[in-house]
């Protein structure tokens, strides 16, 4: 039968040192490592794959085309979520699921003699990229 080392025991420190043997640092918590990475993490992680954002990153390993469906309460979510943070993701979501207000939302964006030069080019490759044929319309 196996007993629980004590404090201060032979067991007890054979044990300590397994423990600390494990590839784990002591500060590499639970909450740590599901917290997510920090600013600085992130900008290191995107210096080593050598793209310029996480928007960028994201176009670049999500499809380009709407060749998924939508999960189920995808519209649900995307209301819930919505914040000026999270909306590059969630329409470069929607685009990929055809998600009709995103789509829309594009097109209006490229109809916008108003709106950046730079907004608009971003807008008019999402489309493209999405495979959204209603944009020449608005060209």
């Amino acid at each position: 039968m196996s007993t629980i080392p004590t404090a201060g025991s032979p067991a007890h420190a054979t044990s300590t040192l397994a423990a600390a043997s494990h590839g784990f640092d002591p500060l590499d918590t639970f909450a740590r490592r599901h917290l997510g990475p920090d600013a600085a993490e992130i900008a290191a992680m995107l210096e080593t794959l050598g793209v310029a954002s996480v928007e960028a990153l994201m176009a670049e390993a999500i499809p380009s085309t709407s060749a998924l469906p939508a999960p189920k309460g995808w519209t649900a979510a995307v209301e819930k979520l919505r914040t000026a943070e999270t909306s590059p993701y969630l329409d470069r979501l929607g685009g990929i699921f055809g998600d009709a207000t995103v789509l829309a939302s594009m097109r209006k964006t490229v109809a916008d003699s108003d709106a950046p030069m730079e907004k608009r080019s971003e807008a008019l490759q999402f489309l493209k990229a999405s495979g959204d044929t209603e944009c020449a319309r608005e060209l």
